[in-house]
Formats: structure tokens, C-alpha cells, sequence
């Protein structure tokens, strides 16, 4: 009679937010099965050709946990000894800030900022408009900044277009042009 073998992961199971607003630190959670403590667990976030791994351990239930950054739209998996979890897709929104300072000289300076810091393209649209009245990129440190020298009145709103589709796009607050 000898001793029973030591249990091994058939299972990883993992849980994560679907979408996130700008950048945030997420929870993700997770089990392995059969349920036990101290099983290695490898949680991987790739994200514009790019891994970085998080590890955890297992609590006697089985379930884990860590904290994960969230700056991109991402796919994370979890690993315990050879066995992965389905991959999960955590979706990045951004958000767009503007401001508008009008000049006495009828001209215009447009700045903003995009969250999370991504690099892509905005468009300077009046409401109601189809085709933008002006283009920026972003700079890698999220900002943006457009000089408009005899823009109409109105107002505008930027749109930005992440860059490889990194986050979804988004709209800016309004900003108006006296």
C-alpha cells in the first residue's frame, strides 16, 4: 500500500472585469481545481505584443487573487502547473479632456489630454459635423494640442482614434469658440 498520489491541476479558472475606463488597477480572481493551498499561479496580461506576468498563489479553496494594471485593452490568462484558464479580453475605454482658450486676435489654442496615455490620432470636429475641421496626434505623455487660426464659431468636440486599436475611441467634453 503506498501513499496516495498528490493531487494535480485539471482546472484554472480566472474572472476579470470586461472593460475598464482610462487606466485603472483591476482585481482579477480566480480558481484551480481540485481545490488546495499553495499552488503557483501565473497570471499573464499581453497587450500590443507585450506580456507581463503577476503571480499568486492558491488559498485553501482553491482561489487566488492579484492586481493587474490595466493601461490598454488586454488579454490575461492564468497558469497553475501546465494547465491555462480560457483567455479572458479586458477592454479599454478612453476618455478625452479639453480645453479651448479663444484669443483676442480671433485665433484658437486647443489642449487636451487622453487617458490612458496612448498614442493615435484626434479630430477636431464642430457638433454635428462629419468631416473634422482639424488634426493632431497624441504625444506619447497623453497630450495633444492644436492651434486653429481662424477657426468658426460653435462647438466643438475632439474624437480620439487610438493608435492599432489599443482602446476603443472616445469624445471629448465640449469645448466652444467665441
Amino acid at each position: 500500500c503506498g501513499a496516495a498520489p498528490a493531487a494535480t491541476t485539471t482546472a484554472v479558472q480566472l474572472q476579470a472585469p470586461a472593460r475598464v475606463k482610462g487606466r485603472k488597477t483591476v482585481t482579477v480572481r480566480g480558481t484551480v481545481v481540485p481545490a488546495r493551498a499553495g499552488v503557483p499561479v501565473t497570471i499573464t496580461r499581453t497587450a500590443n505584443g507585450k506580456q507581463h506576468e503577476v503571480r499568486a498563489t492558491s488559498a485553501d479553496d482553491g482561489s487566488f487573487s492579484a492586481r493587474v494594471v490595466i493601461a490598454e485593452t488586454s488579454r490575461l490568462r492564468a497558469v497553475a502547473e501546465g494547465i491555462g484558464s480560457p483567455e479572458l479580453t479586458v477592454t479599454a475605454r478612453s476618455t478625452v479632456r479639453i480645453k479651448v482658450r479663444n484669443h483676442k486676435d480671433g485665433s484658437a489654442t486647443v489642449t487636451g489630454t487622453v487617458n490612458p496615455k496612448l498614442p493615435g490620432r484626434i479630430q477636431w470636429l464642430r457638433t454635428n459635423a462629419v468631416k473634422p475641421s482639424a488634426r493632431a496626434t497624441v504625444r506619447s505623455n497623453g497630450t495633444f494640442r492644436l492651434r486653429l487660426k481662424a477657426p468658426r464659431r460653435g462647438r466643438y468636440q475632439v474624437v480620439f482614434i487610438p493608435a492599432n486599436e489599443r482602446a476603443e475611441r472616445s469624445v471629448s467634453n465640449t469645448g466652444v469658440i467665441r
